[in-house]
């Protein structure tokens, strides 16, 4: 069983990439196994709806429960009555490597879509980081917000109580996020602790 609609995103990390990417579906493949990885006949697909707000903790949770759904419907299927299977279209295969931390760094100068991406795609983990006061920060919920832009990519700023970010561009509204060794805390909990030094930067 893999967690993709084969053979799009063969390999480690398929939830991750769904969202990184940008897909709107996913879903589920069971398949025979064979030597190349991902590579096996498919016996059976179930497709699941990608929602905007969706994780990799979420969407992960989601297709566990479609997995299970999926062996009791076709796997016990096909060991009973051996139904048929199809070969995967192997010129369509595209691939996803194993996420690294150093993959969850967040560029600011990427555009708020690509940033909103990457912090779903890293949460819960290794989740999403930036730098400030040369710590690591980590985000694990950010927005669109609807605002002028308050400086260059990574300037930080509190628009009433909300925390905004600026992105390459539009600026972004941060719901959660967590320094070194603290709880997480809501964009307003951090203005309320950090006012002081409003505006700063992550780098």
């Amino acid at each position: 069983m893999h967690a993709s609609l084969l053979p799009r995103l063969r390999g480690a990390s398929p939830i991750q990439h769904a969202l990184l990417e940008g897909y709107t579906e996913t879903g589920i493949t069971l398949m025979k196994m064979v030597e190349k990885l991902d590579a096996g006949p498919v016996i059976a697909k179930s497709v699941i709806l990608v929602d905007k707000d969706d994780t990799a903790g979420s969407l992960h949770d989601k297709l566990a429960l479609l997995g299970a759904k999926c062996i009791e419907e076709y796997l016990i299927a096909y060991l009973t009555d051996r139904r048929p299977i199809t070969e995967q279209d192997h010129e369509q295969a595209t691939y996803c490597k194993k996420i690294r931390s150093s993959d969850a760094r967040i560029d600011w100068h990427a555009s708020a879509d690509e940033i909103n991406r990457l912090v779903r795609a890293m949460n819960p983990a290794p989740g999403a980081f930036t730098q400030f006061n040369g710590n690591q920060v980590k985000i694990f919920a950010i927005e669109t917000f609807q605002h002028e832009v308050i400086g260059p990519p990574g300037t930080v700023g509190g628009v009433g109580a909300h925390l905004v970010v600026s992105s390459g561009t539009r600026p972004l509204h941060i719901l959660s996020l967590q320094l070194p060794g603290k709880k997480k805390v809501t964009g307003a909990e951090f203005i309320n602790g950090h006012r002081n030094i409003l505006p700063f930067s992550f780098v």
